[in-house]
């Protein structure tokens, strides 16, 4: 290209960027519902799937257009403080529905006709989150929760079985121990983020039959005798057995340093791609439990979902309705699935929150039977106007704990102390927003 027509498209370029809108799909329409989603890991790959999805199976009659956006990960806060929000926003955080709408804007979606039909679409746990005051405030999109991996080959070297239970599990560490293995539990510390450790806690005060909230979730409960239990049993896996609280979890499971750990069985999509070399070498399971006194095992695992939610603000809620129902429909979430992996591959893999969509994921059949044995344990975690304190109150104990382990700390002091500056926060925020009026 010459040098002056080569100038001449340079300026054509910088010029024609300040006109066309790129994280805009599809013609805008004023009256079309506005639908936003994070720019994310795969946002713009997402967005691409989801907007030839509105085009070729949504809306094709002409009853309602839809204008979708991608936007930075962080924008919809300030744009609904502004006004200037979507009517629909999808893959938020699980604790975004219930905080939205202690600030009035979020929609309830009970009020919407077919709601009880849309909810069955999903496990109570998945739902949970979505919760407050007899109202609902989203629909789940994806759901994950723990599963346990581990190296086969190694195992049968050790000559030890998969642990069933946390006592077979403490008996197991001693064996690892003496060829230099070790146990993994999910990280709470270092390179995670803030409050990272707090699904594991859950697992263990589920387990031991706790929760974490009263009804109503006006104060928390870590002070009752299963949320202590639970969290000394959390802990000494630390200060007892020596369990990493930081460790590189794929390059670990590779090497066998650590053949058997707990993660999220999104996890599973990772050794696929990134472990070739293990193929038919591991296998994943039920998470370990505590067992009862019938001789069950509770296996309790909490789960986290992504959610979408109607804004308050929306002109035509129910036209927005009517694209939550399509987009969370099981059709619909086989469809995005079957695109997205054919699109990043199996390291892409989605994870609908719909139940009968996750039967048509392209698992193994015995390997789906385990998900959805382990996802029949599957608790939600309640979300509360402060929860955010919670997750970080029980981060700061753990570290208090286990990472500075002062001399005579003990355990169910620090998560009791915990307890009450969780009560304080949750109390404040239950005054700023009028619930106790």
């Amino acid at each position: 290209m010459p040098k002056t027509a080569e100038h001449v498209y340079s300026f054509q370029r910088f010029f024609y960027s300040f006109l066309v809108d790129y994280t805009s799909y599809g013609d805008k329409k004023a009256d079309a519902v506005t639908v936003w989603i994070g720019s994310g890991t795969g946002g713009r790959d997402q967005a691409n799937v989801i907007d030839s999805m509105i085009q070729d199976h949504f809306g094709e009659d002409g009853r309602i257009d839809v204008n979708l956006k991608l936007v930075p990960p962080g924008a919809l806060l300030n744009a609904t403080l502004a006004g200037q929000g979507p009517d629909v926003a999808l893959s938020v955080p699980q604790s975004d529905p219930v905080n939205y709408a202690a600030r009035g804007a979020v929609a309830d979606l009970t009020q919407f006709q077919g709601f009880q039909d849309v909810e069955s679409r999903f496990t109570p746990s998945a739902m949970e989150p979505m919760r407050f005051n007899g109202k609902v405030y989203g629909l789940p999109e994806t759901q994950n929760f723990y599963m346990m991996f581990y190296r086969e080959d190694l195992l049968e070297q050790l000559g030890v079985e998969v642990p069933q239970t946390w006592d077979d599990v403490i008996g197991l560490i001693p064996t690892l121990a003496k060829r230099n293995l070790q146990f993994g539990l999910p990280l709470p510390y270092a390179q995670a983020a803030i409050g990272a450790g707090f699904p594991a806690y859950t697992m263990f005060l589920f387990q031991n039959g706790g929760e974490l909230y009263t009804p109503g979730g006006k104060q928390p409960l870590l002070d009752t005798d299963a949320a202590i239990d639970a969290f000394d049993m959390w802990t000494r896996f630390y200060t007892d057995y020596g369990l990493l609280t930081a460790y590189d979890v794929l390059t670990r499971f590779r090497t066998g340093e650590t053949p058997i750990l707990i993660e999220n069985y999104g996890f599973y999509n990772q050794l696929s791609v990134a472990a070739p070399e293990l193929e038919g070498r591991w296998k994943f399971g039920l998470v370990p439990g505590m067992k009862q006194a019938d001789g069950s095992v509770n296996r309790t695992v909490t789960s986290n979902v992504t959610a979408c939610i109607l804004m308050e603000a929306a002109e035509n809620k129910e036209n927005a309705w009517t694209f939550l129902e399509w987009w969370t429909s099981s059709d619909c979430q086989k469809v995005y699935a079957r695109e997205i992996e054919s699109i990043l591959g199996t390291a892409g893999r989605y994870q609908p929150a719909n139940k009968e969509a996750l039967y048509h994921i392209p698992w193994k059949s015995a390997d789906l039977d385990l998900l959805m044995e382990q996802l029949s344990y599957t608790k939600g975690m309640q979300e509360v106007p402060g929860s955010y304190m919670t997750s970080r109150y029980v981060d700061f104990a753990f570290k208090q704990m286990v990472v500075s382990r002062k001399p005579g700390a003990n355990s169910a002091q620090i998560i009791m102390d915990a307890n009450k500056l969780i009560a304080d926060e949750l109390k404040a925020k239950r005054a700023e927003f009028g619930l106790d009026d």
